[in-house]
């Protein structure tokens, strides 16, 4: 943990947060989740980012608990990542999308449909 914030004191803020972006979504991409969440709390918990760095983290977060079943945990990161997505300059509100979908699927499969006439 403690090379994560070192390796920072000496390189580009934005360098170092796309550094932890892609090894944290390649980490997904192997399936090593609870890796991938390490690394971008550790670097959410140790470094100072912008909205839109925020935004990403917290989607990959999101990613990742996905791929290990933790829907609530999934959800309260799509949220955080759409609250920032909305509050940074930069427009992409895939987060947002993202967590209409899911609710959509909730909300249906509670829902009975009826197919009477």
């Amino acid at each position: 943990r403690g090379a994560i914030y070192l390796v920072n004191r000496g390189a580009n803020s934005l360098s170092f947060s796309t550094y932890i972006v892609n090894m944290a979504d390649k980490l997904n991409a192997k399936g090593d989740c609870r890796k991938s969440i390490e690394i971008v709390e550790d670097y959410i918990e140790n470094n100072e980012y912008t909205s839109h760095d925020r935004a990403i983290c917290a989607n990959i977060l999101a990613c990742a608990y996905q791929k290990l079943g933790d829907i609530e945990k999934q959800k309260e990161n799509l949220l955080i990542s759409s609250i920032a997505d909305l509050q940074s300059p930069v427009r992409e509100y895939i987060s947002l999308r993202q967590l209409a979908v899911l609710l959509f699927k909730e909300e249906i499969s509670r829902t009975p449909i009826s197919f009477s006439e």
